[in-house]
């Protein structure tokens, strides 16, 4: 899968979540796992986390790491320590780094809910990022 050499996490809530842009935290109460997934499918360098990894059900919140910062819908600078992301209050503050597949076996539970497939945005994710290319 092609991905973006430039971290740009605006373009993830711009092409995904066009109805969010003005209201962020929105996405994180219940689609945090779609927000950090697509950022993963869209770009070089991301590694996926969560803060639990025994059912993230209820508790639990997705986000990435770029670098040396992690970001979630609502952090889209950045922090330093993935404690100050908003959404990790509600959590059990415990950072778990995925592997794609862990990260999609946890979170299967998620598809049924929000009627979408991880192969269906993986497909999305990659079209964005063909049409992102064209464009430039």
């Amino acid at each position: 899968m092609e991905k973006l050499t430039h971290f740009k996490p605006s373009l993830v809530t711009q092409h995904f979540f066009p109805y969010e842009v003005n209201w962020p935290a929105e996405i994180n109460h219940g689609r945090c796992f779609q927000w950090a997934y697509y950022a993963f499918c869209m770009f070089d360098g991301i590694t996926i986390c969560d803060t639990d990894d025994l059912d993230c059900t209820v508790d639990c919140h997705a986000f990435i790491k770029h670098d040396d910062r992690y970001y979630d819908s609502e952090m889209l600078q950045g922090v330093y320590d993935f404690n100050d992301l908003p959404a990790i209050a509600y959590t059990s503050r415990q950072l778990v780094i995925h592997t794609p597949e862990s990260f999609k076996e946890l979170w299967a539970s998620q598809e049924i809910r929000f009627c979408m497939s991880f192969q269906s945005m993986e497909e999305w994710a990659a079209s964005v990022v063909r049409s992102i290319i064209n464009d430039s």
